[in-house]
């Protein structure tokens, strides 16, 4: 599953509190998630294994499973902004954060440095400069890659 769409199924999610566990049947869970029951735990299954949440099912019918969401919209959006430009996709991270431009020109600061990628070295180097011409088909108007 890519990660969109893992995110959107996880957004879905928070309408349960997260940080915290939660009892809540299979059943509750994949009408939250629009989808049928068997496909709802195949998908808690995926995002387990992302660590995005914590799932302890029970056993039989209308048993309640111990669920813990263990990001926010916000942070998980920060996680993979931030692994989707140590792997150089600027566009992807742009659109991840919606837009904004000052939570894309700290991610850009965060990540700045050199990292060896596909075993070539890339040196991505953040400096400030105006941009406040920048619009949304030009990402890079920050970002200079050698």
């Amino acid at each position: 599953m890519k990660d969109q769409r893992a995110f959107q199924y996880y957004s879905r999610l928070l309408s349960f509190d997260s940080k915290q566990d939660i009892l809540v049947s299979l059943a509750e869970v994949a009408e939250v998630l629009c989808t049928t029951p068997r496909h709802s735990r195949t998908l808690l299954q995926a995002l387990q294994e992302r660590g995005w949440l914590s799932w302890t099912p029970k056993v039989g019918r209308n048993q309640r499973s111990v669920l813990q969401l263990h990001y926010s919209l916000n942070e998980l959006q920060q996680e993979l902004a931030k692994d989707l430009i140590a792997n150089g996709q600027y566009e992807k991270a742009m659109d991840l954060v919606q837009g904004d431009q000052s939570r894309f020109s700290a991610l850009l600061q965060q990540t700045s440095g050199a990292t060896l990628r596909e075993g070539q070295l890339h040196i991505q180097l953040t400096y400030p400069r105006f941009s406040a011409t920048c619009c949304r088909i030009s990402p890079y108007a920050t970002v200079n890659v050698f």
